[in-house]
């Protein structure tokens, strides 16, 4: 009967190292498409949810995982610390075993990413233009040049989501007197569209968040298909 059980007890930890390896050379695999696919100088982490893992390799199906970029560059406009979380995940055994992973059907991917408030300045395109956050709105500030005079104006503004796009709107101008042709002339300068329709993984923007470190925005898709470029 000991050696019964202690042959059970050998069994249970062979099976459990066996899927431990297995689960980390799968996330290897996975890692290393999304790195091609993205063209990212550093390969992401992939933690993929579920156990035992084996008995959802042999079925194909995953519960889901989580996929963290440090950074992403995407319209030209820079993505940090995006993570992104993958439920109802298809990857057939096959094709994890000769390391083919071309195509990974997912029912649903969600992601965060912070958008600095520099990186978000440089994307509108204004130049000199400073944004920082005031509670739940921004703060912009710019120069604006008047009777040969350059003066840096500075404007309230809210953030909305338009057509996959991030849409900074300003408000009245404060701090210098100027005339309302010129004020209004400002305001349109300082008002611009961050495009955010080309996310990874078909993911189209649904809110976002003022944070003291920049935007913390949340993107999200349905039935999205990772494809890799691996040969």
């Amino acid at each position: 009967m000991k050696r019964l059980i202690v042959g059970l007890i050998l069994l249970v930890v062979l099976a459990v190292a066996a899927d431990r390896v297995a689960l980390a050379a799968a996330q290897t695999e996975l890692a290393t498409g999304i790195q091609s696919e993205e063209h990212l100088a550093r390969r992401p982490t992939v933690a993929l949810r579920g156990s035992p893992f084996l008995t959802q390799a042999l079925s194909g199906h995953y519960t889901g995982g989580r996929v963290t970029i440090a950074e992403l560059t995407v319209d030209k406009l820079r993505l940090k610390n995006l993570v992104v979380d993958l439920t109802d995940v298809s990857v057939p055994l096959g094709d994890l075993v000769v390391s083919r992973v071309r195509q990974v059907p997912v029912g649903l991917v969600t992601g965060t990413a912070l958008i600095t408030y520099a990186d978000l300045a440089a994307a509108t395109g204004v130049a000199g233009l400073q944004i920082r956050p005031k509670g739940d709105e921004l703060e912009l500030e710019a120069p604006v040049t008047y009777l040969g005079q350059t003066v840096r104006v500075v404007a309230s503004a809210r953030v909305g989501v338009q057509g996959g796009a991030l849409r900074i709107t300003s408000g009245q101008v404060r701090g210098v007197p100027l005339p309302s042709a010129v004020a209004n002339a400002a305001l349109g300068r300082l008002a611009a569209a961050v495009p955010l329709d080309n996310l990874p993984y078909g993911m189209t923007v649904q809110s976002f968040r003022v944070t003291a470190a920049g935007l913390e925005v949340t993107a999200l898709s349905r039935n999205a298909v990772l494809r890799t470029t691996q040969p």
